[in-house]
């Protein structure tokens, strides 16, 4: 009867982790063919695939072009970034791991392990 009880929702891990994909202008890309970092170069499909843009010169798309079964293993890193100047800029850290396919003007990421950090937690 006199009991309260104040109830808080906070968004899952999938929830967080779309949020720092949709909130990411840019990514680092390792892979085989080396390591990049890409501006505006990913899209993200409803399934959570993600879809990778580059120049056609680059050694990643090489790499694909060329990986055995067309496929090449890689990660994908992303950081949602404070929209202002504070002290620690970066709230959370993604990183998926997975395969890159190449496609007709694109790369397909599809990721098969996800790693979220933020400041003080990790989900696996």
């Amino acid at each position: 009867m006199g009991d309260s009880h104040t109830w808080t929702a906070v968004p899952g891990a999938a929830q967080r982790a779309r949020s720092v994909l949709a909130a990411a202008w840019s990514c680092a890309v390792t892979a085989e063919g080396g390591r990049g970092e890409f501006t505006g170069a990913h899209t993200v499909t409803e399934d959570g695939r993600v879809l990778l843009r580059l120049p056609e010169d680059s050694p990643l798309a090489a790499a694909a072009f060329c990986a055995p079964r067309g496929e090449l293993p890689g990660v994908l890193e992303f950081a949602d970034v404070a929209p202002v100047p504070v002290r620690d800029r970066i709230r959370a850290r993604l990183w998926l791991a997975g395969r890159f396919t190449r496609a007709d003007d694109h790369l397909d990421f599809g990721p098969r392990r996800v790693l979220l950090r933020r400041p003080g937690d990790a989900v696996a």
